[in-house]
């Protein structure tokens, strides 16, 4: 009898000791810093964007993951299949200087795959669903650089590419 116990026992107490090291937290140190190498959550648009037009002696790291957050000023759609769907928003946002004036700050993120064809569709629904995203919409974007391009103007806009957005209210 003590054996059948004990056979059943063993399986159940390795279970338990998995199932207790699955799910504790993880060090936060460690953590910390595995996320630093892959994400830069201090960075924003803003800084960014004075970087590309205003190059000084700072260098700014873009190989990493940044979170962009702006309002939704165009959404182009450059392929509308499905399977290939391509989707280009710009992202506007801006910043009060003084009293009077308003620095803006704009940039593009690329989207693709199937993924984004309800999210971004090509004719906005009468009554959406609350993933669609239209524009002048508040969003926040899982994002990577992928290069500068120049307005007409002059300036430079950086370009991303977009893995994941959500709707902020």
């Amino acid at each position: 009898m003590k054996r059948k116990k004990l056979f059943f026992m063993i399986p159940l107490m390795v279970l338990a000791i998995s199932v207790y090291t699955q799910n504790r937290p993880p060090d936060p140190d460690k953590s910390f810093s595995e996320l630093n190498n892959v994400f830069d959550f201090f960075l924003d648009m803003g800084e960014i964007f004075e970087y590309l037009n205003n190059p000084g002696d700072h260098e700014l790291v873009l190989s990493k993951f940044i979170i962009l957050n702006g309002s939704i000023s165009s959404i182009t759609i450059n392929n509308r299949a499905r399977e290939e769907y391509e989707v280009v928003i710009e992202l506007l946002k801006g910043k009060w200087i003084d009293i009077s004036t308003i620095e803006k700050y704009i940039c593009k993120v690329n989207f693709f795959g199937p993924g984004y064809y309800n999210v971004f569709p090509v004719r906005p629904p009468r009554t959406p669903d609350p993933g669609v995203i239209e524009l002048n919409s508040d969003v926040k974007i899982l994002a990577w650089f992928a290069g500068i391009e120049e307005s007409p103007d002059g300036m430079k806009i950086p370009v991303f590419m977009g893995y994941n957005v959500k709707k902020t209210e």
